[in-house]
């Protein structure tokens, strides 16, 4: 340019663009920064599926993440915490994962709240007894339990699921035991209960608290897992394949997992000889206490030496209790059985450790 204003005009075209283009990036930073600050405030609807909600918060609840996010879990899970905390940003000062925990303010018995947490893909809910809830005498956590299971049927009206949503309660004023059995709790889990049982195992078994606090931490050795019966040589870490080889019978064109149909005793004998040790099954993974004996009195769970239970013979809804060095034992012992093996077999002498 030859003239003062071109001039000026083409020195300062340069320092417009390059301002325009970091003033672009600073306002998509700012951005992503207030996004990030909505979630951890639980502003923002989650993402996640398959994952498990946690509704409510008290000091159980922070080792309730650690226990399903830790590395050592057979299945790491995604943690959506639905609660009405008090801090700004309540996880903010735990060290949780953020690619799998996140956090969803408001009441867990909002059914809008419920939603944003995404319960239509969830797998299951712990209601825990948080401040407020104590205060109601936990009727607050009935609600929740309420609002979780109706939520859930609403939002998959329209899908094929196999159950509804499996929701465990923990229970503090014992009055409440038979209105979260009314409301629909799977699973209702006396804290105290568990403390004071241990305490006095403590004191009458040597040692006894040592092997029941190893089998529940993963590490190493063998710990105690469950899993449904169907679900065995039907999928799981990339077991499809061979999911149809298990299969030892056909019933009008449709394939049945081999383990259908087999006694307790069978299956027992069938993972001895792979290193997976059967304890139990219980009859349905749903409506179970935590250490309350009239589970047992009930016939909850079958147990191989018990040989009035020992004829019933396993179905779809059975859950296998066992031992095994990983989760994924009892799926890797069934995929080595050849099928015509497994139609025929009989309970065999061995030895092996049991509980």
């Amino acid at each position: 340019p030859l003239s003062v204003p071109g001039r000026i005009l083409a020195t300062t075209l340069p320092f417009l663009g390059i301002g325009g283009v970091l003033g672009f990036g600073l306002l998509g930073l700012d951005e992503t920064r207030a996004r990030v600050a909505a979630k951890q405030r639980g502003r923002l609807p989650t993402k996640a599926r398959n994952h498990v909600l946690v509704c409510g918060w008290n000091d159980k609840a922070i080792g309730i993440v650690y226990g399903l996010t830790s590395d050592d879990v057979p299945r790491k899970k995604k943690v959506v915490v639905v609660a009405d905390i008090d801090n700004d940003m309540p996880l903010e000062n735990h060290d949780f994962d953020p690619r799998y925990v996140s956090y969803q303010r408001g009441d867990s018995a909002d059914h809008s709240v419920l939603a944003r947490a995404n319960i239509q893909y969830a797998d299951a809910a712990v209601v825990v007894a948080g401040v407020k809830k104590r205060e109601g005498r936990n009727v607050r956590s009935i609600l929740s339990v309420m609002a979780l299971k109706e939520a859930f049927a609403k939002a998959n009206a329209h899908r094929d699921t196999d159950d509804g949503l499996f929701v465990a309660a923990e229970l503090v004023y014992d009055e409440n035991r038979a209105l979260f059995h009314a409301c629909g709790a799977d699973a209702v889990i006396t804290a105290d209960l568990v403390a004071n049982r241990m305490a006095a195992q403590c004191c009458l078994n040597l040692h006894i608290v040592d092997f029941i606090l190893d089998a529940l931490t993963y590490d190493n050795a063998s710990e105690l897992y469950s899993t449904r019966v169907k679900r065995i040589g039907r999928s799981s870490r990339g077991l499809r394949s061979w999911g149809r080889k298990l299969s030892s019978r056909q019933t009008a064109g449709d394939e049945v997992p081999a383990l259908i149909g087999k006694t307790l005793p069978q299956v027992r004998s069938i993972f001895a000889e792979e290193g997976v040790n059967v304890v139990a099954a219980a009859r349905s993974r749903r409506h179970a206490e935590v250490l309350i004996d009239d589970v047992f009195d009930d016939g909850q769970y079958i147990f191989p030496q018990d040989a009035e239970a020992a004829s019933e013979t396993l179905t779809d809804g059975h859950v296998l209790l066992f031992f095994a060095d990983d989760h994924s034992d009892v799926h890797d012992a069934a995929r080595r059985l050849e099928p015509q093996t497994v139609a025929t077999i009989e309970a065999v002498s061995y030895t092996h450790l049991t509980l």
